[in-house]
């Protein structure tokens, strides 16, 4: 998606919110917009995600996010197709989108949290949550954290017998001569890599030691690593369920699939712009509905699930099956203030059918 589409994209998003009351798929161009609600809605999500915020800090907060959305909205209504919106603009609509409309929702011990109601516009969503709750907590507990001693570095998953599926580009931090060729790639027992799950019920991380880079893509293009665990002295966690190649083979089956992410969104340097939107971003586990909003040729799918840069290497699945289609590997033309992208990119795990890749699902 050109940068400039996405601009337009984002800001019809936000103004159909603003004004309809959160009628994602019913924008209209009359109406005036309700920055009242909206407020409200953002007051409510800063509660959530900042507790220890006082209430003078909150106000401003809103105010500020409310004011640069006005700014921006002005700009994308004045008929200027490629406005160049400032950074602070684009992040207060993509704040407003992620609270009334992409929302990343926490897990409390190892089980999803409440989806915010927001002006209606999370219904979807929280059906979603309320239809398929066990099947939702039950593929999160099969997700996992991959840290570097106390780094954080991503996200995995499992797949086959003692096996996690990363982006090579995670697990590159874990090796011990990362710009050699891939075939000769091997941990670094110093780097003390592991991965940590939330399991439903338990009262902390479970986390086993990654002993053995198993794979990883020759190909720059395909961001695959498999990592093998280390026993622990508890079990791992159950593998993912991965979808059928017939449906996320097809294109029409994909296109404008609903989907959610589970991952660990992290960033290490936050701003108040990265708070607005994700509240304190810790590397805890999130929960991020979404839609496939486009097919790429080889083996790329886009998304629009809210995601950052310790998402890296979650696990994509169909919102109706909990089947896994993807792995999340990134965004394309990355804000450096907001660390957010123009449009999210995944491995099409279907496409792998005839790669050496592909075996690794074949066999989960």
């Amino acid at each position: 998606m050109e940068p400039s589409q996405h601009r337009r994209q984002l800001g019809r998003l936000a103004a159909g919110l603003l004004r309809q009351g959160g009628q994602l798929h019913a924008i209209k161009s009359e109406g005036t917009i309700e920055l009242d609600a909206i407020g409200s809605a953002l007051r409510r999500h800063l509660e959530t995600e900042q507790p220890t915020l006082d209430d003078d800090a909150r106000e401003r907060m809103v105010k500020t996010v409310l004011d640069h959305a006005a700014e921006a909205l002005a700009k994308t209504e004045a008929g200027v197709a490629d406005a160049q919106l400032a950074p602070a603009e684009r992040t207060a609509l993509e704040a407003i989108v992620h609270v009334v409309g992409r929302p990343a929702v926490r897990f409390v011990n190892g089980r999803i949290g409440m989806v915010p109601s927001q002006l209606g516009a999370n219904d979807a969503w929280i059906a979603v949550v309320g239809t398929g709750r066990s099947s939702i907590n039950a593929l999160s507990a099969s997700v996992g954290r991959v840290v570097a001693g106390q780094t954080h570095l991503g996200t995995a998953w499992r797949v086959g017998d003692d096996l996690v599926v990363t982006n090579w580009h995670v697990a590159r931090h874990l090796v011990e001569e990362p710009s050699v060729g891939a075939e000769t790639w091997r941990l670094d027992p110093s780097r003390d890599g592991a991965c940590s799950f939330d399991l439903p019920g338990a009262s902390g991380a479970v986390t086993f030691g990654l002993k053995e880079l198993v794979y990883r893509a020759p190909e720059p293009e395909i961001d695959l690593a498999v990592l093998r665990l280390a026993q622990g002295s508890k079990p791992w966690p159950a593998p993912v369920d991965i979808a059928p190649s017939g449906r996320t083979g097809d294109d029409a089956e994909l296109r404008g699939a609903t989907i959610y992410v589970i991952g660990h969104p992290h960033r290490l340097h936050t701003s108040d712009e990265i708070e607005r939107v994700f509240g304190l971003v810790d590397g805890s586990k999130r929960w991020s509905p979404g839609y496939v909003t486009g097919l790429r040729d080889g083996q790329e799918f886009e998304h629009d699930c809210s995601t950052l840069g310790g998402s890296s290497g979650s696990c994509i699945a169909f919102a109706d099956t909990h089947e896994v289609i993807g792995l999340h590997f990134g965004a394309h033309t990355v804000d450096e203030l907001t660390g957010m992208g123009e449009g999210n990119l995944a491995l099409r795990l279907s496409s792998l059918e005839a790669h050496p890749g592909g075996k690794w699902f074949k066999d989960a």
